[in-house]
């Protein structure tokens, strides 16, 4: 059983072969690099961080 990331780049493939415009993410961020931000300044608070984190990749994914 292939993987959710295997199978998205397959499609993105064959989109791009039929020429067919793709969306881009109007979020222009990392999660991974807002969250080393937010874990240099924030002490303390792991569990709502992950929430954050969670929160953020949702976003992300649109």
């Amino acid at each position: 059983m292939p993987f959710a990331n295997d199978l998205i780049d397959s499609n993105r493939e064959r989109l791009d072969e039929q020429g067919v415009a793709r969306l881009q993410s109007r979020f222009l961020f990392e999660p991974a690099a807002v969250m080393a931000l937010l874990r240099s300044r924030i002490v303390g608070q792991d569990a709502v961080l992950a929430q954050v984190e969670a929160m953020l990749k949702v976003v992300k994914v649109d």
